[in-house]
């Protein structure tokens, strides 16, 4: 998802015309029809399955038509003399002359009519109205694949229009004005803009970071698809774009929820969640500003499957009871940590971390949508190592030790590891710059000359062969192992592991095996064999002149 996620979420709005006009709904007038008669209400972009009922909040006197403007075949016709209509309970009446203040000969459907100035005040109203509906005219259910319904109403008025399954993807904002047969399309409003990051620790990000960049830039290497070792903590950002003060107008409250769930391979750091307003390096408190809701017990998933759930209000009061300000039109970010495990999928499976974004979106009912996720993906891979000969490579040769390390600058770095029972697997468990820390790593007689390093992140390790097979020389120099991952740093990620990474090479060949050479010793002449003879020849003759000398010695002397 790295185009725009801009989702269309069929929020309902149907507008009042009381001066001001107040227009947010398409509605096509028709010819002048007789005051009070029967009209149609036909909703087009309907939502398949929904059935749509209408409730006359007010009726009136139908003054005379109008002409339009630039169209002449178009005309208008208004309500005079506001009275209240029939699907609205006497409860209802009560709590708005109680919310506008009105007492004695001020309670009338008139004076109430008059209280609605502008289009926010008209969402207000329909959303307290919405608690006190009665004796609606609905709709037939949306068949399938229709995209339209009518609902037929008898007399002018205002009505009130709502999808009567519940749904809360078309809440309703407002009412809609009825003198004629009328066609309405439901406004659509966008779903908030949202994004999901992993910082990559090496790699350049050479695609564009947005829709919602969670850094002004590329410098932190925020990215969809990273690469780590295993142990090695990961840092991760959401964010989402909230709606400006006046597109949630009509809200009492309005909250996100951030939704995140990570693959078994990666373990989250509860204490590192923080939550941010903008680019405020200031985080929100926990318990005052938002709620964050984790599991019980570490390493577990919440009843929804979420690894954490963070609650932000954008709108309303925190948990001392002020007013929230500040966050309107604002990017909410949301930060964490997690550590890359031992349970990791290797190379081309990927780790992955998805993100949903749940909105208010029903002012009226208090309702929320959701977004489609959003993931990104964390690598690691591994490495065969084959101790063979180095003149006859089809020679497989046990019995070899070794250490293997990284630089990090000047400083060397020695891996640590768990070994799988007494296999030649091991799994990277961190690192140290201590020699005599680190695994020492070998093959086994069932694994014949085959060890196996699983958990690495792409770079240049070291092999240090400690013990050589017998009758094999330890190496002077240490096996340079260049691990080359090619990933897709470009914003992205389409949820398929295998297509975020083009290729892994070990020492510039494609895949994840290497052989690590030895050479064989210089031999000295065995037992029995013609260099003994030699050497025995050569001793004698050693013996006898050494006998000549010194009897001719003894006879000089004796002379």
């Amino acid at each position: 998802m790295k185009t725009k996620k801009l989702i269309a979420a069929s929020a309902l709005a149907l507008s009042m015309t009381f001066a001001p006009a107040v227009s947010m709904l398409n509605a096509l007038p028709v010819l002048a029809e007789e005051a009070n008669a029967t009209h149609t209400i036909t909703i087009n972009n309907a939502t398949e399955g929904a059935t749509y009922t209408a409730y006359q909040i007010f009726t009136g006197t139908t003054l005379p038509a109008t002409e339009g403007e630039n169209d002449q075949t178009v005309i208008y016709q208004n309500l005079a003399d506001i009275q209240w209509g029939t699907g609205i309970t006497e409860d209802g009446k009560t709590e708005l002359y109680s919310k506008y203040n009105l007492t004695g000969d001020e309670q009338s459907a008139q004076k109430v009519a008059e209280q609605l100035t502008n289009e926010a005040k008209a969402r207000e109203f329909a959303s307290l109205v919405n608690q006190y509906l009665t004796n609606g005219a609905s709709s037939s259910p949306v068949s399938e694949g229709s995209t339209s319904t009518t609902i037929t109403v008898s007399g002018d008025g205002y009505y009130l229009i709502k999808d009567a399954t519940g749904s809360t993807a078309n809440p309703t904002e407002s009412i809609l004005k009825v003198v004629n047969d009328v066609t309405v399309t439901p406004k659509t409003t966008d779903v908030p803009q949202y994004e999901k990051k992993v910082q990559e620790n090496v790699k350049e990000v050479t695609g564009n970071p947005e829709v919602v960049p969670v850094t002004d830039n590329n410098s932190e290497k925020m990215n969809d698809v990273a690469d780590y070792n295993i142990g090695d903590l990961v840092p991760f950002e959401l964010a989402a774009v909230a709606p400006t003060a006046e597109e949630i107008s009509s809200y009492n409250e309005y909250k996100f929820v951030f939704h995140d769930k990570m693959d078994a391979g990666l373990t989250l750091k509860q204490d590192t969640i923080k939550v941010y307003v903008g680019n405020s390096t200031t985080p929100l408190t926990k318990d005052v500003d938002y709620t964050l809701t984790t599991p019980t017990t570490p390493a577990t998933a919440l009843t929804d499957g979420d690894t954490f759930d963070v609650e932000v209000k954008i709108k309303g009061k925190d948990s001392q009871n002020k007013d929230i300000t500040g966050r309107a039109g604002e990017k909410i970010r949301v930060t964490f940590t997690a550590t890359l495990n031992s349970n990791a999928k290797l190379d081309k499976e990927g780790n992955e971390n998805s993100f949903i974004l749940e909105y208010s979106n029903n002012p009226t009912t208090g309702g929320t949508g959701k977004t489609e996720p959003d993931e990104v993906v964390v690598f690691t891979y591994h490495m065969d190592l084959n101790k063979v000969d180095g003149a006859d490579k089809s020679t497989a040769l046990s019995g070899a030790e070794f250490k293997l390390y990284r630089m990090n600058g000047t400083e060397k770095e020695y891996l640590k590891a768990n070994r799988n029972g007494t296999s030649g697997v091991y799994t990277v468990t961190g690192w140290t710059a201590t020699e005599g820390e680190a695994t020492v790593l070998k093959a086994t007689q069932t694994d014949g000359n085959i060890f196996t390093i699983n958990g690495l992140d792409d770079g240049t390790y070291l092999l240090k062969e400690t013990k050589a097979p017998a009758g094999y020389q330890t190496p002077s120099t240490d096996f340079e192992l260049i691990l080359a991952a090619t990933t897709t740093n470009d914003q992205n990620y389409a949820g398929d592991p295998d297509s975020a990474i083009t290729d892994i090479k070990l020492n510039g060949v494609s895949g994840t095996s290497a052989n690590i050479e030895n050479t064989k010793g210089h031999e000295l002449p065995e037992t029995g064999g013609m260099g003994t003879t030699m050497l025995y020849g050569v001793g004698g003759l050693l013996v006898a002149g050494a006998a000549v000398v010194f009897i001719t010695n003894k006879r000089t002397s004796k002379n």
